[in-house]
């Protein structure tokens, strides 16, 4: 069993923040990408999960 406490507690959530962060900015950039490349917005949404206003305020 593994046992976790106090600042091992505080750099997971951290780091998972951080993952959290890194991948919405990830798909934000596929998005630009694809939007760049003439796809529509169905399409967009469809691959990236993103609502039509978060790929329109890209």
């Amino acid at each position: 069993m593994c046992r976790v406490i106090g600042r091992q507690v505080v750099n997971i959530r951290e780091k998972r923040k951080k993952e959290r962060k890194l991948r919405a900015e990830g798909i934000a950039a596929i998005a630009r990408n694809l939007k760049s490349l003439g796809f529509s917005i169905e399409q967009i949404r469809e691959a990236t999960g993103l609502s039509d206003a978060e790929i329109e305020s890209l």
